[in-house]
């Protein structure tokens, strides 16, 4: 639907999008899934193109020179091995991966505001909080993954962007949905 006002053209993406959302989802998956060749040769040439970006991105997220010649090295010495080794740490342990992905995100946002910083897991939140929500006291179930909206996420009582920390003392379980809605309240 055409807006002449660009803040209406965002709003009404940004509904959409999130009314949406699962079958978005669903068909990008279908869409890398059946062009995974492209969509990599796709990201490679960006990356080549756009290097500059790459890197300043890379160094916001805390990622070092050294890191990055590692992984590379590990690729190309064996790049079935290295795809590989990830898909079965995934496969395997869903759940701590999940965490752990998770808890990497939470730190990196916490140390772009400055904020104090403890490694807040997921799995130990859920049994802290009796696996119910904070915000709506609902059970919260383990077994459904991102972007569901009853699914877990870690809640922020006073949130980073106003000055909360990253800590347990700070932090509860919530499904993602009730944490969405709150917002940075």
């Amino acid at each position: 639907m055409p807006y002449k006002d660009p803040e209406q053209a965002r709003a009404y993406r940004a509904a959409y999008y999130e009314k949406n959302l699962k079958q978005i989802a669903t068909k990008k998956r279908a869409y890398y899934e059946n062009n995974r060749e492209l969509v990599q040769e796709k990201a490679r040439l960006y990356r080549i193109n756009n290097l500059g970006a790459v890197r300043a991105y890379d160094r916001k997220r805390g990622v070092t020179e050294e890191r990055r010649q590692l992984n590379t090295q590990r690729r190309l010495a064996d790049p079935e091995k290295f795809n590989i080794s990830v898909a079965n740490s995934k496969a395997k342990k869903p759940e701590k991966y999940r965490d752990m992905v998770l808890q990497q995100t939470q730190k990196r946002r916490a140390k772009q505001k400055d904020a104090f910083v403890e490694d807040v897991i997921l799995s130990i939140l859920y049994e802290r909080d009796s696996g119910a929500c904070g915000i709506c006291e609902k059970p919260v179930d383990r077994s459904l993954l991102y972007p569901a909206h009853l699914s877990s996420s870690i809640d922020h009582v006073l949130p980073i962007s106003r000055g909360g920390e990253h800590s347990y003392a700070n932090t509860q379980l919530a499904h993602l949905g009730c944490n969405i809605s709150k917002g940075t309240r």
